[in-house]
């Protein structure tokens, strides 16, 4: 979409966007959802539509099929103070997409998940770089951590699933885990990639890949985080969410991470292009972070950031490269709404189709007692500053209280991405009924421009069918919806 902040509708005659003055029915139509659990769910209640734990969500082709599948890192609620850590321990869940059904084949598939572990977070990555995604779990309470490497296929051609990588390969044990990220954080370039772990309480861990020996046996991991984190890998850090990226484009795979406790910091650890990140970490926000998502707001191809807070969440647009491996960044603003006290994951993609990131923010606090009494909060993204709006200010069915992470995934195969919502009521998949119609486009031709325009033109001071914010009037109004949804 290209936005247009001046048309001329004959010489000498312009039109300035910002003389306007455009209502909220500028941001378009938001998508609507159907409830399809009872078709698109199959699973025992207690792990599908009426699992009430807390879940994070990990998705991948994990039989190759085409199809995205779903690993579901489960810990019941109430997960705090530690002296809960037993009670918090769930059993993971596999979900496996079956012409778009999401079918539970833990037992068969996935055994080794059936272990109760109070599991935070999944990393879906081709670990020992074979070619098929695997999954490395991470579980609190001083719980054990998961490496589940993909079988493959066996001599018929089924897939064989996940199965325990041997304990040589994994050098953790039990831990403090909640976050889990990874990439080829050394920059060695062997296809191996490395793992970052942010913890609660302890020390944080970088992992080596050790790639293979001679024989392509994987070799696993080596704990190498007191050299290439040093001071950085925190002993009282609570690392709540982190993301492996290049985020200032030179080259290196960088760490964002927020720190919970005791800073409320949104970070970045830069790589000095060696896989050492004990430099000083930029501060991107600061004051009660406690998770946040990665997208691109201005439609800039560089990535920004949204930061979900114990207040008002904030976002903030990365200006490029700067100097000392830093990136320059734009100023913080204030995303919709008012606080809804501690969020949860926040997860950005283009819901809506437009070309645009969007947000999606969980509400369901990660640590301390249950609160279901906020819901989630869909922010659609218009491109252009302040960026944001909340799609349903008015909540719908989807926007459910107490969320804890949200799966999206094209289930029908029609180009619109449905969501699969985990809440403190089970989990409800809603499948998308389609993009609204292009707003503006009062001939029908799918865009936006000079044709529309010229309609709008001519019923200007009536209230024909460019009255776009039905207050009875073609005018300034519905022509600044127009030109805000122009397109070529």
């Amino acid at each position: 979409m290209t936005t247009v902040s001046k048309v001329c509708v004959q010489a000498g005659l312009c039109l300035s966007l910002a003389a306007l003055t455009p209502t909220a029915a500028l941001a378009g139509g938001s998508p609507t959802f159907t409830d399809a659990t009872a078709s698109r769910l199959s699973a025992t209640a207690s792990l599908g539509a009426s699992d009430t734990s807390e879940k994070d969500y990990g998705l991948g082709d994990f039989d190759q099929d085409g199809d995205i599948d779903v690993f579901v890192a489960r810990r019941l609620r109430l997960s705090f103070p530690t002296g809960l850590g037993n009670a918090a321990a769930a059993t993971n869940v596999l979900l496996m997409n079956e012409n778009g059904v999401l079918t539970e084949r833990t037992s068969t598939l996935a055994p080794n998940a059936n272990v109760s572990n109070a599991s935070r977070d999944v990393l879906v990555l081709d670990l020992n770089n074979d070619g098929l995604l695997d999954l490395f779990v991470v579980s609190g309470s001083s719980a054990a951590q998961q490496i589940l490497l993909n079988q493959g296929f066996g001599g018929g051609g089924a897939w064989l699933g996940f199965a325990n990588a041997p304990a040589a390969l994994n050098p953790l044990g039990n831990m403090d885990g909640w976050t889990i990220t990874g990439g080829d954080l050394i920059g060695d370039g062997d296809g191996y990639p490395d793992v970052y772990i942010g913890v609660r309480q302890g020390m944080d861990r970088l992992l080596r890949n050790l790639g293979a020996d001679g024989g392509g046996n994987w070799l696993g991991f080596a704990d190498e985080s007191s050299t290439r984190l040093g001071a950085n890998a925190s002993s009282s850090g609570a690392i709540t969410s982190s993301r492996a990226i290049d985020i200032n484009a030179d080259g290196d795979v960088d760490l964002v991470y927020d720190q919970n406790n005791p800073t409320g910091q949104l970070r970045i650890l830069h790589n000095n292009g060696a896989g050492v990140f004990t430099a000083s970490p930029q501060v991107v926000f600061t004051g009660a972070a406690y998770n946040f998502a990665l997208g691109n707001l201005d439609n800039d191809g560089i990535i920004d950031f949204y930061c979900v807070r114990n207040g008002v969440d904030q976002i903030r647009t990365n200006l490029g490269a700067g100097a000392n491996d830093q990136i320059n960044l734009g100023p913080i603003i204030s995303a919709p709404g008012v606080s809804i006290g501690f969020g949860s994951i926040a997860r950005s993609v283009d819901l809506d189709g437009d070309g645009t990131d969007d947000f999606l923010v969980a509400d369901l606090d990660q640590e301390f007692t249950t609160d279901c009494s906020r819901r989630l909060r869909i922010f659609f993204n218009s491109g252009v500053s302040p960026y944001l709006s909340d799609g349903y200010p008015a909540p719908q069915a989807w926007n459910h209280n107490g969320t804890s992470d949200i799966a999206l995934i094209d289930l029908d195969g029609d180009g619109d991405l449905d969501m699969m919502v985990g809440h403190c009521s089970g989990q409800t998949i809603w499948m998308q009924d389609g993009a609204p119609a292009v707003l503006a486009d009062l001939n029908g031709d799918g865009v936006v421009n000079g044709a529309d325009l010229a309609i709008l033109l001519i019923q200007w001071g009536t209230n024909g069918a460019a009255d776009l914010d039905n207050n009875g009037v073609v005018n300034g109004s519905d022509l600044a919806i127009l030109l805000i949804n122009w397109t070529i």
